[in-house]
């Protein structure tokens, strides 16, 4: 898929615009740091992405409490406890996740040739205020799982979106690095995709995106304004 046809560029928020990754392991840093095990911080990481997606299939609640569920169902299987402000710490962490190197300069460009939107599982308020805090960029349209009712990887986020887009499936690029979360159902609606691809991945069996870059330097680079 080419870019003629394109009138909306969508980003996920966290781990395409904002590093979720980093952000959320200092977090994850503090909270271990009070407890009385020791645990490699990659292994626990790598524990709780995996209970953090499990929650996003079940029916929507706040992303806050999805945060909660996660992080306590992650301590507990370590062995650790969970403490009312174990959850409140990482839930307040969120809007200091720093942006990727490029996501500002980014979004500048595209914006006078594209409507930009951004869609993301996060509460509004927590979405609004990253936005605010770490890019200073004004999107056409924030759609989230609290407008929505549903999280993404669902394929009820992406009709709902595309409703509110008001485009074609054809005329929406969607930029995200979570091929899970985003890239797979955005496929099965037929919009255009891009792959923020950082760490190298394989693709495995899943189906290859429409473009696949290492960082937002190369997006910026490849999408024609």
């Amino acid at each position: 898929m080419g870019f003629e046809n394109i009138k909306v560029v969508s980003f996920a928020c966290y781990g395409t615009l904002i590093d979720w990754d980093y952000g959320a392991q200092l977090a994850l840093l503090e909270i271990l740091a009070d407890k009385s095990g020791s645990i490699d911080i990659e292994t626990f990481q790598f524990r709780w992405e995996d209970e953090h997606f499990q929650v996003m299939l079940q029916p929507w609640q706040p992303f806050r409490d999805c945060l909660r569920r996660s992080l306590r169902a992650t301590l507990e299987h370590f062995g650790e406890s969970y403490s009312e402000a174990d959850g409140d710490r990482f839930v307040a962490s969120v809007t200091e996740w720093l942006p990727f190197l490029g996501a500002q300069a980014t979004l500048k460009r595209l914006k006078g040739a594209y409507r930009l939107a951004v869609l993301s599982n996060a509460d509004n308020d927590l979405v609004k205020e990253s936005l605010a805090r770490q890019l200073g960029v004004e999107f056409d349209w924030q759609i989230t799982a609290e407008d929505l009712k549903v999280h993404k990887p669902h394929r009820t986020f992406f009709e709902q979106a595309q409703r509110i887009l008001g485009v074609e499936p054809h005329q929406i690029l969607h930029v995200a690095h979570g091929m899970r979360y985003d890239m797979t159902p955005a496929q099965q609606l037929g919009w255009g995709t891009m792959w923020v691809n950082r760490r190298g991945e394989g693709l495995g069996d899943v189906r290859q995106p429409d473009h696949t870059v290492i960082d937002l330097h190369e997006l910026s680079d490849l999408i024609p304004v």
